[in-house]
């Protein structure tokens, strides 16, 4: 008896880990969907899909109940915005997120804006108190670690630049073993990161894991195919607990630089999509496909919203105002090998078209 309960036991085990891996590669699916539907306009569609999406996944990324909250709003589902406000309300992006915010404006009429309010003060402070030390150690780090990487190298002695070198990867030593020590720091465990009151932003200690992959001693900064914390990140990603997009942020590994999208690059007054992998369009997007990701064509039909409606209220695609070009610059046909034009620039004038 003791022997079939521990096989049953293990069977369970088994089957809750498959269905755990399969549910976050679902999840990503139905965000793609919702995403996609947003770009339409179809906003009943982009419902149904968060809908499904957050029965897969407890724990939504910040973005995607963001996302969700402001469909609900489109859609005059005011009881449903609100579940979805407390939702964020719970994380701490604290009480001038909601007020602030011109697309939570027609929730302020509503008797519900109040308490809301008064929940989203009162969890900003409770994740505050409750995670006092923790988040004062990292913010300990990151002001330390940002010192370091502004220090001017140039003038330095070998020793010198040698010890400042070995603070930097001793601060990264501390954020791996705090990782291993109690998991990803997700805005579930540290709440979330907001700049200017209301732009839910990348936590606290971003800065470290991407220039991780710097090295003052050599001042290089470094290629590596694999490191102990982008495996980290990786299962992370794989549990739901971090956004691809945020991989491909911070980290320079040969694991995401394979499944990421080529680089979205400016010439002129055009944008393109480029491949430097050394791969087709078709080889990376079967391996988007394997790690649940979605497909090229939808990342840039994505892309394309954005740059169309430059002002929307969602949080999709990729972020295109750090490629803001300078319009008046001759445009190249192809700029690189490997490129594909994505679209023109709205409202752009070619630096050729000005001679004419």
């Amino acid at each position: 008896m003791n022997r079939v309960t521990v096989l049953l036991c293990l069977l369970t085990i088994l089957v809750a880990i498959q269905v755990k891996g399969f549910g976050a590669e679902n999840y990503n699916q139905e965000i793609n969907m919702a995403e996609l539907a947003v770009t339409k306009a179809d906003y009943r569609n982009a419902d149904v899909h968060f809908d499904i999406a957050f029965a897969l996944n407890k724990q939504p990324l910040l973005k995607d109940i963001e996302n969700a909250l402001v469909v609900s709003i489109y859609l005059n589902k005011n009881e449903k915005a609100f579940k979805y406000a407390y939702d964020l309300a719970s994380l701490g992006v604290g009480a001038p997120y909601f007020e602030k915010k011109f697309i939570y404006a027609k929730l302020k009429a509503e008797p519900g804006w109040n308490s809301l309010i008064r929940k989203a003060q009162n969890e900003k402070l409770r994740i505050e108190n409750v995670n006092f030390a923790l988040l004062s150690e990292l913010k300990r780090m990151a002001l330390d670690y940002d010192k370091i990487m502004a220090t001017p190298i140039l003038n330095l002695g070998p020793e010198s630049l040698k010890d400042l070198n070995n603070s930097k990867r001793e601060i990264e030593k501390r954020l791996l073993n705090m990782f291993n020590e109690v998991g990803y720091l997700s805005p579930y465990k540290i709440g979330a990161s907001i700049e200017h009151d209301t732009v839910i932003t990348d936590p606290i200690f971003s800065n470290i894991i991407k220039m991780h992959y710097c090295d003052l001693a050599s001042r290089q900064f470094y290629f590596i195919d694999q490191d102990a914390l982008g495996d980290f990140l990786l299962v992370a990603n794989s549990q739901g607990l971090v956004d691809f997009a945020y991989l491909q942020k911070v980290l320079t590994n040969k694991k995401i630089q394979e499944l990421g999208l080529p680089s979205i690059v400016t010439s002129g007054c055009f944008y393109y999509a480029c491949n430097f992998n050394n791969q087709s369009f078709d080889q990376t997007n079967e391996k988007r496909r394997k790690s649940g990701l979605e497909p090229i064509g939808d990342y840039v039909e994505k892309l394309k919203f954005n740059i169309f409606n430059p002002y929307n209220a969602f949080s999709i695609g990729p972020d295109i105002n750090s490629r803001r070009p300078n319009c008046f610059v001759s445009a190249v046909p192809n700029p690189f090998p490997g490129c594909q034009l994505v679209c023109a620039i709205p409202g752009c004038t070619d630096s050729r078209e000005l001679k004419n």
